[in-house]
């Protein structure tokens, strides 16, 4: 038998992927970096040795992993932090979206009319490219830099114990909003990049092609609303009545102790009536004798009627009891099974409610991410998600899908120092347009929102900082939309290379900053 090798380097695969998320995130936070670093090991070392050549597998794994992943941020949603928060952090997200998409925009379209870059473009594609193309690219790479890692921020504000005081709210509900317009733009871009022509003419892109992914989103936003809406009003009227049943129980308690006192004297009264009647009991038993004696007959003709009685009721008993049987082995199921099915019924939603949006012409992205809101509601649902796959499954198949755009970037191009260089620019760019996020926060938080939480609070002065460095990070979304502009052929893998450099770098530079402002308390 021959010897194959792609067990023992798929098992390696797994092992460094494990080692090396792991160490990332002891370390740095960002445990996706050693993922992509794996993905860009084994991606192109010996391709075809150290893995299968054909990774459709890896990347089919990843595309599900990251629907999880989405999905779980949709869980994670508190719509009241985000009503609490309201348009301060819709002033916060304004700017920490226009801005990184504008410059990211510029930023792109500048250096994509680089010779040099054009070159390189040149040889890794084939044909020609038209200016619609270079336009698209550009737009999508600064939809990758609008994003906001909600889960890096959760993380360190948690370390710094901040994430329940109005600053937390304000950051978390600012990069939930980053992250719904990033996504809407996502399907923008993949939509006008299909129907930019072959060729990339000008001449195909319609208006329909725009407006269909934006009324398409809008369309799935509006009817998780509407959703989430119609659960929150169930909610309020089960716990309605459940406090006017708890009141009425009492009421009725109190009247049954009145009502014991009352019987008590009630009793001792017939009591007394009953032993005066005693005396003419003995007249009475007389009369009684001769109406016993006509009673016998009129028994014996009912004695056939009750034995066909007797014999009916003792059939309805039988079937009560195999009805009864027959529930409690239901409950039972149920009750081992019931909180399995009820996951693989919230999972089953999520992925249709996916595919519906890219269907209607949205991202299936922010059909999880809804779906995963609409779903936030019950607690019992996001306990067992967080039991049985958030923390078993969920981790696997996120760092595949990190590890797969690492696949689709060639050695080569990220150790290109030219790449490298522009990427140092453009993650410059990037950290600075986050920053600007800062100056939607006011100079004083009043103590009505500061929520505090073991003593912990935010500076006035500080809490601008705070929003800034904790909105840099983009994180696992940003790297995610530049991965799918690349599979859905709207991004080139020069200008994926040198979005893939701004993002991590700036990742990097977000927890660092995040880390200076706690310890010093700017």
């Amino acid at each position: 038998m021959k010897f194959s090798c792609e067990l023992p380097y798929f098992c390696l695969f797994i092992i460094s992927l494990w080692l090396s998320g792991t160490l990332f995130d002891e370390l740095l936070h960002c445990r996706l970096v050693g993922e992509l670093l794996v993905g860009l090991l084994f991606g192109n070392l010996s391709v075809g040795t150290l893995l299968p050549a054909d990774k459709t597998l890896f990347i089919l794994t990843g595309e599900v992993g990251v629907l999880g992943l989405v999905f779980e941020a949709g869980l994670g949603t508190d719509i009241r932090r985000v009503l609490k928060a309201g348009p301060r952090a819709a002033l916060v997200a304004f700017l920490g979206i226009v801005v990184p998409l504008a410059t990211g925009f510029g930023f792109m379209y500048g250096v994509s009319q680089q010779s040099h870059i054009q070159e390189m473009e040149s040889d890794a594609s084939t044909g020609t490219r038209g200016s619609s193309d270079i336009v698209i690219e550009a737009l999508a790479s600064g939809a990758s830099l609008a994003s906001t890692s909600i889960a890096i921020a959760v993380t360190l504000m948690k370390q710094q114990a901040i994430l329940d005081t109005a600053v937390g709210t304000l950051i978390t509900t600012a990069a939930m909003l980053d992250d719904v317009v990033s996504l809407i733009l996502l399907g923008i871009v993949s939509s006008i990049g299909g129907g930019s022509g072959p060729e990339g003419s000008d001449s195909g892109i319609r208006p329909m092609i725009v407006l269909q992914p934006i009324l398409a989103s809008l369309g799935i936003i509006l009817v998780g609303v509407i959703g989430c809406a119609i659960v929150a009003k169930i909610k309020a009227r089960r716990e309605a009545s459940t406090v006017k049943l708890s009141r009425f129980k009492n009421k009725e308690t109190s009247v049954e102790t009145g009502v014991s006192v009352h019987n008590e004297d009630v009793y001792i009264n017939q009591s007394d009536s009953f032993a005066v009647g005693l005396e003419t009991e003995d007249d009475v038993q007389h009369g009684d004798e001769g109406m016993d004696e006509g009673m016998d007959d009129d028994n014996r003709n009912r004695t056939d009627g009750s034995a066909f009685e007797e014999e009916s009721r003792a059939k309805k008993r039988v079937s009560s009891s195999h009805r009864q049987r027959i529930r409690s082995r239901v409950l039972i199921f149920y009750s081992m099974f019931g909180p399995t099915i009820k996951l693989a019924g919230m999972v089953i939603v999520g992925f249709g409610y996916s595919i519906l949006a890219e269907y209607l012409g949205s991202s299936r992205l922010l059909g999880a991410f809804v779906t995963g809101v609409f779903f936030s509601a019950f607690e019992d649902l996001c306990h067992q998600y967080e039991k049985q796959i958030a923390h078993k499954i969920q981790p696997v198949m996120s760092a595949v899908f990190f590890s797969t755009i690492g696949f689709a970037i060639p050695l080569t191009k990220i150790l290109e120092p030219v790449l490298f260089g522009w990427g140092v620019v453009y993650a410059v760019i990037a950290t600075l347009s986050k920053l600007t996020t800062m100056f939607a926060v006011p100079a004083k938080i009043s103590p009505s929102e500061e929520n505090l939480k073991d003593g912990v609070s935010v500076s006035r002065y500080n809490a601008r900082w705070v929003v800034g460095a904790a909105m840099i990070a983009r994180g696992e979304l940003g790297l995610l939309m530049a991965q799918q502009a690349q599979m859905q052929g709207v991004m080139g893998q020069t200008a994926m290379v040198i979005t893939i450099w701004s993002i991590v770098l700036a990742t990097l530079f977000g927890v660092g900053s995040f880390s200076v402002v706690m310890r010093r308390k700017l």
